[in-house]
């Protein structure tokens, strides 16, 4: 098992499928991600040497991409900020989780 950003990724999942499993990561970024390292997307995690995991993990904290923890936490402060002010979505946040 490899652990990028506190995710596990299965050895034989394919590299492009276990990319948008993280939070923070599309489609159009995983690709990015997969041919700025030639990376085929019918390449597997066990297929990547070491090396490519080590520049998988530098390119993603090279791109500026809000990932897993600061995203989520981005998110709940946005959603604080809208209930604070009283907002129509804001509200709509707190009758969801009323």
């Amino acid at each position: 098992m490899v652990q990028i950003f506190g995710r596990l990724l299965k050895i034989h999942n394919y590299i492009f499928r276990d990319l948008k499993a993280i939070y923070g990561i599309n489609k159009f970024q995983a690709h990015l991600l997969c041919s700025k390292l030639n990376i085929g997307s019918d390449c597997r995690i066990n297929d990547l040497s070491q090396k490519y995991v080590v520049l998988l993990l530098k390119e993603i904290e090279q791109s500026n991409l809000d990932i897993e923890t600061t995203l989520k936490q981005n998110k709940k402060l946005s959603i604080k900020r809208l209930v604070e002010i009283k907002s129509n979505r804001g509200m709509q946040h707190v009758i969801k989780n009323f």
